[in-house]
């Protein structure tokens, strides 16, 4: 039994040490900033995304919420398309 639960769609969890989401956007956009995975759970269809909880992290949350992302649309699509790959892989 894993010591991860799933959340339903797109909850966020944080805990000391680390942060959860099931928004492949938004863990699209945190990986593509520098944010390593830490690992993906996966159940049927749906799949959490366990990110090291950070100062960085947590900005990078906020300025994702408020519309900021600098992100070249291209990179964003690749990104989205490699963690859907990786999701199947699970």
């Amino acid at each position: 039994m894993s010591e991860y639960n799933v959340p339903s769609k797109n909850t966020v969890y944080t805990m000391k040490d680390e942060f959860q989401t099931s928004d492949l956007w938004l863990s699209a956009y945190l990986s593509i900033n520098g944010e390593v995975i830490k690992n993906i759970l996966k159940d049927g269809r749906r799949a959490v995304f366990i990110f090291k909880n950070t100062d960085q992290l947590s900005k990078l949350i906020v300025d994702f919420a408020n519309d900021l992302p600098n992100t070249s649309p291209i990179t964003f699509l690749q990104k989205i398309k490699s963690l859907k790959k990786a999701i199947d892989f699970q």
